[in-house]
C-alpha cells in the first residue's frame, strides 16, 4: 500500500512547472519545440513547514526518509482536491531553538503505474 504524506505546510508553498520539451536547432536561428512524452508538465512544490513542534518535524523527515527519493507517495497539493503521487528527494531540516524545528521540502510530481 502507498504512503499518503497528510502534514500541511506552512502559508507560502511555491508550486512551479518547467514543461519537457524537445528542440530541434538549425542553422539560420530557426528551432521547432515539441513536447516530450505524454505526461509533459509535472508540477514541483517548494514546501515549508515551519516553526513545528520537534516530534511533528520528526515524523515528516522520517517519512521522507523511508521513502529514500525513489518511492512515490500520494499528497493533495493546496487548492486542489485530488491527490498526486510525488517524490521528495531533498529536503532541509532546521533546528530552530527550545522544542521547534522547521523542515523545508521540494515535492515533484511522478507519474509511474
Amino acid at each position: 500500500m502507498t504512503a499518503t504524506f497528510t502534514w500541511n505546510p506552512s502559508y507560502g508553498a511555491t508550486a512551479g512547472n518547467e514543461p519537457k520539451i524537445k528542440v530541434a536547432r538549425f542553422g539560420d536561428g530557426y528551432e521547432q519545440r515539441s513536447q516530450n512524452g505524454l505526461n509533459t508538465n509535472p508540477e514541483t512544490w517548494t514546501l515549508q513547514f515551519t516553526n513545528r513542534d520537534f516530534t511533528e518535524i520528526d515524523a515528516i523527515d522520517s517519512f521522507l526518509d523511508a521513502r529514500g527519493g525513489v518511492e512515490y507517495f500520494f499528497w493533495t497539493p493546496p487548492r486542489q482536491s485530488t491527490a498526486k503521487k510525488f517524490i521528495c528527494k531533498k529536503w532541509d531540516r532546521q533546528i530552530v531553538v527550545g522544542v521547534v524545528d522547521s523542515l523545508s521540502a521540494t515535492f515533484e510530481q511522478v507519474f509511474d503505474n
